[in-house]
């Protein structure tokens, strides 16, 4: 029993464990039945804040055993409402929120009906939500479509082997953004001169021929890539990072350190996580400015068309056919 809150839960069995969903008591909300959550552990919610859209949240547990899982999921993932936020512990591993282990297949299942449903993942990649002494994952998913997450936190927790995972959510604003697109620094893996382009232009067009998602195409590009075009150099790659972006990787380390010498203080933890926001940002801004730069060099126009020229950069998940 929480005091202040309406609880909502599916509870494993007597000894606990299970999900759940908490609303604050000032705010109306309603229960919602997932279809076929046996033996997928989910709980749904919509949440009516005032002046505001509903709100569907969904809390879920996917146990490794079972291999078909991943499909009942993806059927609660489709019949939510236009505004909505996944989050749970999806024992899948996928690049979308984690680069650690290879795919599953199941977790590509999973990843086609986020994005093709309009989806985007929440997920810092360089926070894992699962370290351990043998390996380091990211099994937890935090999705979120037509809503902005903001200061998304993953912090060790003493009483489970996952982590804590926090973070803020707010209305979208209308403005168009590079999903899961914040620029990392990473060396060349291909030597874009040494290409052989009509031999990757063929395999592009066999390759998407028959695609209907933004995944199926994001892949096929790559794997003709990884087919024509050679392996960049790893010791001296050229690279997009600039001195502004040097500086905004810069900034949040003082703080970051100041957390991390006074872990109970909330206050250098509020001053890190502000900084790494504002972090994030300038990237952010930085690479959409340089992605205009180069569309303009191949004669691209600032229509409202531009927004699928960002798409392509970090894949907003729209289906194909609504292009």
């Amino acid at each position: 029993m929480f005091i202040g809150y309406t609880d909502f839960h599916r509870a494993r069995g007597r000894r606990g464990g299970g999900v759940a969903v908490l609303v604050r008591h000032t705010l109306p909300c309603e229960c919602l039945t997932p279809p076929g959550t046996d033996p997928l552990e989910a709980i749904a919610v919509r949440v009516f804040p005032p002046a505001f859209p509903s709100m569907c949240v969904v809390s879920f547990y996917n146990p490794p055993s079972a291999l078909a899982h991943a499909a009942q999921l993806v059927s609660i993932v489709r019949r939510l409402g236009s505004t909505a936020i996944v989050a749970g512990d999806a024992n899948l591993h996928h690049e979308l929120w984690d680069s650690h282990p290879p795919p599953a297949e199941e977790a590509e299942l999973l990843a086609a009906a986020l994005v093709d449903t309009g989806f985007e993942i929440a997920n810092d990649a360089a926070q894992a939500t699962r370290p351990s002494g043998r390996s380091t994952s990211s099994p937890d998913v935090t999705a979120c479509r037509a809503l902005r997450v903001s200061h998304w936190s993953s912090t060790p927790y003493l009483d489970s082997d996952h982590c804590l995972i926090s973070y803020s959510v707010g209305t979208e604003d209308g403005v168009p953004r590079l999903a899961n697109a914040l620029p990392r620094r990473k060396k060349a893996t291909f030597a874009l001169r040494k290409a052989d382009w009509p031999a990757f232009t063929s395999q592009g067009e066999e390759l998407l021929a028959s695609v209907t998602t933004w995944l199926e195409f994001r892949r096929g590009i790559l794997r003709a890539a990884k087919r024509t075009i050679p392996r960049g150099s790893r010791a001296n790659p050229k690279t997009i990072w600039t001195d502004e972006m040097e500086q905004a990787e810069s900034t949040p380390l003082a703080a970051f350190n100041a957390h991390l010498a006074s872990p109970g203080d909330s206050v250098p933890r509020a001053e890190f996580l502000r900084k790494r926001e504002d972090r994030n940002l300038a990237l952010r801004r930085r690479f959409t400015k340089l992605l205009e730069s180069r569309a303009k060099k191949l004669g691209a126009d600032s229509s409202p068309s531009w927004r699928y020229l960002r798409g392509m950069a970090a894949p907003r998940p729209h289906p194909l056919e609504s292009v």
